[in-house]
């Protein structure tokens, strides 16, 4: 099966057609559905069938009973035909599985080194502080303002200092309007940092001392060994001539122009578009827009919205 490896997926999925292409291998599907609630990162809910556990075999080792949610397939015959080549996600919940057999291997092929070191960057930090208000006093945000304040979280290590990014909960019940910026600070041994609140409501925004409002969490690189390996696939697609021939319109022709378009198409096949995914330049044609100056065009300044932070 082909899949694509997601580091920021939680859960790992194949699609409605591909388990119902191989039941015999799956087995039954368990329905969850009402236990288990799984959304897009852009907030929209993900629809899927049930739930099911299978072996899977990577880095030359097998990884048993392995859960994959089975999705439904796309609507859109674009993605659909996608879906056909690539109709697995692998997620974080198995990449945690391949930890441990990651530290006992010396040599990773350099495809999974780069795939298990981004997982460990993301998901094992050793250091996630809470975020509140000092505990001295208030804090008002003015309606419909952005401020930066001091902010107290936990502190780093004696004379270390902590690359964090500042991220708001979710979770957190919080006044109408707030927002706080994602934003990279160092945390020293004070554990006092720099945020910044945004207030986009009509009323002004008072947090008390000691108020939870976010969280922030280190930034670490983790290295492995990684193999170098070169690996050259060739293949070779035949262009139908009469196919592409049917989609232009040339005109009347004869015989003999005919088949030196076709002789035409032919030599420069490499030039066509083999699928939907197959994207490319050309580097023959160039196009110049005359403009009668160069000073630029200035536009009104436009904020960004909070969810695009």
């Amino acid at each position: 099966m082909c899949s694509l490896l997601d580091t920021g997926a939680q859960v790992s999925t194949i699609t409605e057609s591909f388990y119902r292409n191989h039941t015999a291998d799956f087995g039954d599907l368990v329905d969850i559905t009402d236990m288990l609630r799984i959304s897009a990162a852009n907030g929209g809910d993900i629809p899927y069938l049930g739930y099911i556990e299978c072996n899977l075999k990577a880095l030359g080792y097998t990884f048993e009973n392995m859960g994959f949610l089975v999705v439904k397939d796309p609507s859109e015959d674009t993605l659909k035909q996608r879906k056909r080549r690539v109709p697995g996600v692998i997620g974080s919940n198995i990449f945690k599985s391949m930890k441990v057999l990651c530290d006992n291997i010396e040599m990773l092929p350099k495809n999974w080194g780069n795939i298990l070191a981004l997982y460990e960057e993301i998901y094992e930090n050793d250091y996630i502080g809470k975020i509140r208000i000092p505990n001295h006093h208030s804090i008002i945000i003015p309606a419909g303002s952005v401020q930066i304040i001091e902010a107290q979280t936990k502190p780093a290590p004696m004379g270390e200092k902590l690359d964090c990014i500042v991220e708001e909960n979710t979770g957190l019940t919080l006044p109408n309007g707030f927002a706080l910026a994602s934003t990279l600070v160092s945390v020293t041994d004070t554990g006092r940092i720099p945020v910044q609140i945004c207030n986009y409501s009509n009323i002004d925004i008072n947090l008390r001392p000691r108020t939870l409002i976010g969280s922030a969490t280190n930034i670490t690189t983790r290295s492995f060994q990684i193999a170098e390996m070169n690996t050259q696939t060739a293949c070779s697609v035949d262009i139908n001539s009469n196919d592409i021939l049917t989609k232009m319109e040339v005109g009347s022709l004869t015989e003999e122009q005919e088949q030196q378009v076709r002789n035409l198409i032919i030599k420069y096949k490499d030039t066509f578009s083999k699928s939907e995914d197959d994207n490319g330049f050309c580097d023959k044609i160039e196009h110049h827009i005359p403009t009668s100056d160069n000073i630029p065009v200035r536009i009104p300044h436009r904020r960004i919205p909070p969810n695009q932070w």
